[in-house]
């Protein structure tokens, strides 16, 4: 993706902050006792899915691009990894969550120079991405108090 340091950073720094919040939040740590805890963001989800669309300080332009076009999937064809266009499903809520997910993952694993069909999209996908899930993390006073 073609963006700014800054906007990565800023996107990248913004997903691993709500992930330690929710694993500091009861139902919100996901892993067996003992074991490798992660992030539980279909719990996360389930939490905020409702109250996230509902917001007035959702940026109304950042949910329009995520949905008007939403972000690409990293999937294998023919043994190597490929970028496809696929549907969101879901409640609004959850399809922002997961538009914004999706920028993230490709941000950090896709193809970080590829040449951008229309240039500028890849800098508003990672904006509304980073603006969605800062909107998403105040949903749910458990995890907005642990985004330090």
């Amino acid at each position: 993706m073609n963006v700014r340091p800054q906007t990565a950073f800023d996107l990248l720094q913004a997903f691993a902050r709500a992930e330690f919040a929710m694993k500091g939040v009861v139902g919100l740590c996901g892993g067996a006792e003992g074991a490798k805890a992660s992030a539980n963001w279909e719990a996360f989800i389930r939490r905020v899915e409702a109250a996230l669309p509902a917001r007035p300080d959702l940026d109304r332009q950042a949910r329009n691009l995520l949905f008007a076009e939403p972000p690409s999937v990293e999937v294998v064809r023919h043994g190597i990894a490929v970028f496809e266009p696929r549907p969101l499903a879901g409640t609004e809520g959850r399809r922002l969550i997961e538009a914004a997910r999706r920028i993230r993952n490709n941000l950090f694993h896709g193809g970080k120079e590829a040449i951008e069909a229309r240039p500028g999209r890849d800098e508003a996908l990672v904006l509304a991405a980073l603006h969605v899930i800062q909107t998403a993390v105040r949903c749910d006073v458990d995890v907005a108090m642990r985004f330090v």
